[in-house]
């Protein structure tokens, strides 16, 4: 079977992006398909796969895999390669669109090579956790965005 896709990059992280307005590929087969489609040494290659497809509630929607076949909530990186691929392909009627998640409806702006992402409220703040990590110890923040991220605060990078 024959599948158009884009590949993009944001920031490092490249993506496998395919319009699953009409769908494509069916729910049941996307993770299986994520996890070969991503493996570098064997297939493209990527951090991810975005299925866009219709929203009742926003411009388009997205359906993220993570290269193991998770579900992430969002990812910001993702979301600015889905923007620009959602004015390069005419998905949306203006350069500014908005995207249904699973972390909720993110706002996005496309301004010549410019991408701009309005993430979900931040919540969640945690200060000053104690962790261990390979046999070392480490202060860290942590903070939603979307999805979790950890601050690991340090004077030696």
């Amino acid at each position: 079977m024959a599948l158009q896709f884009t590949k993009m990059s944001g920031s490092g992280n490249d993506f496998i992006i395919i319009d699953n307005r009409v769908p494509v590929m069916e729910d049941d087969k996307k993770r299986d398909f994520v996890r070969r489609v991503c493996d570098r040494r064997m297939s493209i290659g990527a951090d991810g796969v975005i299925f866009v497809e219709n929203s009742d509630c926003a411009d388009i929607k997205w359906d993220f895999y993570n290269e193991d076949g998770s579900t992430p909530d969002m990812c910001g990186n993702g979301g600015r390669c889905l923007a620009r691929y959602a004015v390069e392909k005419n998905l949306v009627p203006a350069h500014k669109m908005t995207m249904e998640t699973l972390a909720g409806i993110i706002g996005a702006e496309v301004n010549g090579d410019s991408v701009r992402i309005k993430l979900t409220q931040p919540e969640n703040l945690q200060q000053d956790i104690a962790i261990a990590l390979n046999g070392a110890q480490y202060q860290i923040d942590s903070l939603n965005t979307g999805v979790p991220h950890a601050i690991i605060y340090s004077d030696n990078i």
